[in-house]
């Protein structure tokens, strides 16, 4: 990869990045649901504790940086975080509640129960790729503006 040649060349590479490792965290995300409907009962169960302790270090990573005060604007985002941090101790916590009974209708109920969670949280994701592409593109429309605010002093 070139060194950019600009501020502005810089931060549009970053963004990009940043969009092309979102792009590759949900190929590999979706690679690995697609074969665990292949897969028995055993590896079905190692990929769960597999994506979740990923989705625990992301999660940490994520209150780390909330921690840390990177970013402007991470008050906001820190409350974000938060919740969805909290949603999701309180839906392991089901999880942990109902993965202990064993009879045929907490079964069921925890099959619409894990249905549920997953598509809120693929709707959750969803919104999140919506929300990085508007702020990368509303950083990139700054950026810009402030070149061209500095060009009109010149």
């Amino acid at each position: 990869m070139k060194a950019p040649e600009s501020v502005d060349e810089g931060m549009a590479m970053a963004d990009d990045e940043g969009l092309a490792r979102v792009s590759a965290k949900a190929q590999e995300a979706e690679a690995r649901v697609r074969a665990a409907h292949a897969e028995d009962r055993d590896r079905l169960a190692k990929a769960v504790v597999g994506a979740k302790a990923r989705a625990s270090e992301r999660t940490g990573e994520l209150h780390r940086r909330a921690a840390e005060g990177q970013a402007e604007g991470a008050e906001g985002w820190a409350q974000v975080k938060s919740g969805w941090h909290r949603h999701v101790a309180r839906a392991r916590q089901k999880r942990a509640d109902r993965a202990a009974r064993h009879d045929a209708e907490a079964a069921r109920r925890e099959v619409r129960f894990a249905e549920s969670y997953a598509a809120d949280a693929i709707d959750f994701a969803l919104s999140a790729i919506d929300e990085a592409e508007y702020a990368v593109l509303e950083a990139l429309l700054a950026r810009r503006e402030a070149d061209r605010a500095e060009q009109d002093l010149d």
